[in-house]
Parts: structure tokens; C-alpha cells; sequence
């Protein structure tokens, strides 16, 4: 990331990032990726309920207004 792009709700200690080379870059996604695999182990349940949580009020609302499509596969067979 550069100091002129800043996403949505970041941290100013983001903001202005060094530069690193290559090698630092992936050390850093690999400290990185291990933290939020531990983080999903110690709160894997936790994580689990509110994924199923979001999901069901993410689609809640579509179920009813989503249009069903035909099953492909019996259109398939018909030819």
C-alpha cells in the first residue's frame, strides 16, 4: 500500500507505510497469516456461530425475493 491510498476505515499507523523488499513483504504475510490462523483455532466456535448468524440474515431477505431458476440439470437430460 502507498501513503496515497487509504481504504476504509484504516489505522493512521497504516496510513504511511515503509517500503519493504520482497523478502520482508512475504515474512510480514507469513507473521500475518499465522496470527489469524491462530486467531480461527482459539475462537473457531465463536467464529462459527456469528458466520452462520451472518449468513442466515444475509439471506433472510433475498430467499423471499430471489427469483427460483431452473434446474439445469433436468434441462439437460430433456435433450
Amino acid at each position: 500500500m502507498h501513503g496515497d491510498h487509504q481504504t476504509r476505515g484504516s489505522m493512521p499507523i497504516f496510513e504511511d507505510m515503509p517500503t519493504l523488499s520482497d523478502e520482508h513483504v512475504a515474512d510480514l504475510l507469513q507473521l500475518l497469516l499465522g496470527l489469524v490462523d491462530a486467531y480461527e483455532d482459539h475462537y473457531a466456535e465463536a467464529l462459527q456461530r456469528w458466520r452462520e448468524q451472518r449468513y442466515r440474515e444475509l439471506h433472510e431477505d433475498v430467499d423471499d425475493k430471489q427469483l427460483n431458476l431452473p434446474d439445469i440439470q433436468r434441462i439437460d437430460e430433456s435433450f
